[in-house]
């Protein structure tokens, strides 16, 4: 009798260790994340001094149990923020537990109550159909949620490299400010320079065409549109048309600049050297025709 009722016991014990048992629930790390864009998942993020997610941790064993009984292609997964910085950065960890119903690549975030009977509905219902997923930019698995996973990564490095030189190396805590100060300001100036230098054009400046090149004279200007006034005249009378009052006048030189009187003497030479002889021949021919 001891012995029926001891195995008795036995299987009882071992039937509630088996349903307490989460061997079937998979951890989910920045190493093996990307298992969760297929299939359908049902993932819980905690944290091991989290009270609620104590709680929480049997009826999330049970869930997985009762599910799989009929959508056996449902996997249930958890992720301890508490070690996946990356993953709880992503996902925009802000309370926990928090549960995500991920289904081919498309995240959903569960606003529903912890009991089981609802989160057992969510899934069996399909009523995830009922929540829009997040924008594939401002998902989790999409560039954003990258963005996000590296920046928190990129923080709690910072903060255990502080840790590790103020408390256990003992370093002033000024001095590992400056020392960051500097750091920040000399990595801004290499960016900007390596900025600088890739967008630069390449080679030395383009050479103005019009410019003339080294030890060549400067060509000479063009004419003007009018052309000088005696071409301008010669081009009228072929075309029959008088000739233009509109043209501009030349400039007059030293030479042209002279008295009246020796602008007749050049325009008649023939009148300037008129011999004397002349003149008294003239005066004869009209006194005969007078006495004639």
């Amino acid at each position: 009798m001891d012995r029926k009722l001891c195995l008795l016991l036995f299987s009882i014990a071992l039937v509630g260790l088996w349903q307490l048992s989460d061997a079937d629930v998979i951890e989910i790390t920045d190493d093996n994340y990307s298992q969760i864009r297929e299939g359908e998942w049902m993932i819980k993020f905690h944290a091991p001094w989290c009270p609620a997610c104590q709680q929480f941790a049997a009826p999330w064993i049970s869930l997985e149990k009762q599910i799989k009984a009929t959508h056996p292609n449902v996997k249930f997964a958890k992720v301890d923020v508490t070690v996946q910085t990356s993953l709880s950065g992503r996902f925009l960890i802000q309370a926990l537990p928090t549960i995500f119903h991920v289904k081919d690549g498309e995240v959903r975030k569960y606003a529903g109550t912890r009991s089981e009977d609802d989160v057992k509905s969510f899934v069996t219902g399909e009523e995830w159909r009922k929540t829009d997923p997040a924008n594939w930019l401002l998902s989790p698995l999409g560039p954003s949620g990258a963005l996000l996973g590296q920046v928190v990564t990129a923080g709690n490095y910072l903060q255990n490299l502080y840790n590790t030189l103020t408390v256990k190396q003992g370093l002033p805590v000024w001095l590992v400010i400056s020392c960051a100060i500097v750091t920040v300001i000399t990595s801004g100036v290499l960016i900007g320079l390596a900025i600088v230098l890739f967008f630069s054009p390449s080679g030395p400046p383009a050479q103005d065409a019009r410019a003339p090149a080294r030890g060549q004279a400067p060509q000479a200007a063009e004419d003007s549109s009018f052309g000088s006034i005696g071409e301008n005249d010669e081009v009228d009378r072929k075309r029959g048309a008088s000739p233009s009052l509109e043209k501009p006048e030349a400039k007059a030189s030293p030479q042209m600049k002279s008295s009246p009187s020796a602008a007749a003497a050049k325009a008649s030479p023939s009148a300037a050297t008129a011999s004397p002889g002349g003149a008294r021949q003239r005066k004869k021919g009209k006194s005969k025709a007078s006495t004639g």
